[in-house]
């Protein structure tokens, strides 16, 4: 019923983050956000699927095939119950091809300049698989996505 507008709340907080990233503190703020945000998607899905045999087992059988659902549902749990999530971050030198200035009238202004710069990277901690968080992150909201498209296509969940 109302997952289309959480999923546009876990879109705003996943856009900070990105925003964020040279702020750990910061990042951790809103990745806190995107974790409750993201869970009540799929607990607005939850409460409106299993209200028919079929829809709690279409409900039951995504939760089970992902093992995305399942990380995401743990790590906002803990995030909630036990102690704040907090991805590691390490400095990571990379080779950028332009540089990025401030413009007379404020406005960014790059410059074709090869140089070695820094960057922070991010992990989340018992995530065994290749992702930083951006890109776990990025996987989660797009199979969030999908799960409330098909819901609503199965007539599951009016989204």
């Amino acid at each position: 019923m109302n997952e289309h507008k959480k999923l546009e709340e876990v879109r705003q907080f996943l856009s900070r983050m990105y925003d964020e990233r040279e702020d750990p503190r910061a990042l951790h703020h809103d990745f806190s956000a995107f974790l409750s945000a993201a869970r009540t998607v799929l607990q607005y899905a939850c409460k409106e699927a299993t209200a028919t045999p079929c829809g709690r087992t279409w409900y039951e059988g995504a939760m089970a095939g992902s093992p995305v659902f399942r990380y995401f549902k743990d790590l906002r749990n803990d995030n909630i119950h036990s102690k704040p999530a907090r991805p590691r971050s390490h400095m990571e030198a990379v080779q950028a091809e332009l540089l990025e200035l401030e413009g007379d009238d404020g406005e960014p202004v790059l410059i074709p300049h090869r140089h070695t710069t820094t960057r922070h990277i991010y992990r989340l901690h018992d995530w065994h698989g290749p992702e930083d968080l951006f890109s776990l992150a990025e996987r989660y909201l797009a199979e969030l996505e999908a799960l409330i498209d098909e819901g609503v296509r199965l007539k599951h969940i009016t989204g």
